[in-house]
């Protein structure tokens, strides 16, 4: 969770400026609009998608889903670093919501289905914990990486995040810490 968090919390603060400076279809959309646009479409599925986690979550192992929404955010981060227009750059945006919003849902509905009642409270505390901590330290690297490397290297840098969360879902095991069934 803290990958996946640390991937978008990078992008922070450079994306608006990469974003307005993309090309709009219609020129007279001020750069701000152009900007807000691929925003709007990753809060939107990242909202959107929070309804169809623990549907996924119950059908599939949840390491394959968080592997699969880690691989599809890494693609999303590397072509957006690549993005010239501004619906491709709301369509790559609307991607990366989605796997952003599934890796959380999918993580949450995880350490609700494996963990046991008294230990419940504590496995989504730390969930929260990694997102806090990405929140922290990601604006300031994000903002270094694409200072002095570039864009392209800040989206990189997220992508590389996603890459490892994927690695790191794939060796998850699920146990289950005796949960009775509810």
């Amino acid at each position: 969770v803290f990958l996946v968090a640390l991937s978008e919390e990078l992008l922070r603060p450079f994306f608006t400026v990469f974003a307005s400076n993309v090309q709009a279809a219609d020129s007279r959309l001020s750069p701000a609009m152009v900007a807000g646009w691929p925003v709007a479409a990753f809060m939107a599925t990242l909202a959107l998608t929070q309804v169809l986690g623990p549907t996924l979550a119950r059908r599939v192992d949840p390491r394959w889903s968080l592997m699969a929404a880690a691989l599809a955010g890494t693609a999303a981060m590397l072509a957006t670093a690549f993005a010239t227009d501004v619906y491709t750059l709301v369509a790559l945006r609307a991607l990366a919501g989605a796997a952003y919003g599934l890796g959380f849902i999918i993580a949450q509905t995880a350490v609700v289905r494996i963990t046991s009642t008294q230990r419940r409270a504590r496995g989504l505390a730390e969930l929260s914990a990694a997102i806090v901590a990405a929140g922290i330290v990601g604006p300031p690297f994000g903002g270094m990486i694409a200072a002095r490397a570039g864009d392209a290297a800040g989206f990189a840098a997220c992508a590389l995040c996603l890459a490892a969360a994927a690695l790191v879902a794939l060796r998850l095991g699920v146990r289950r810490d005796n949960a009775a069934p509810s």
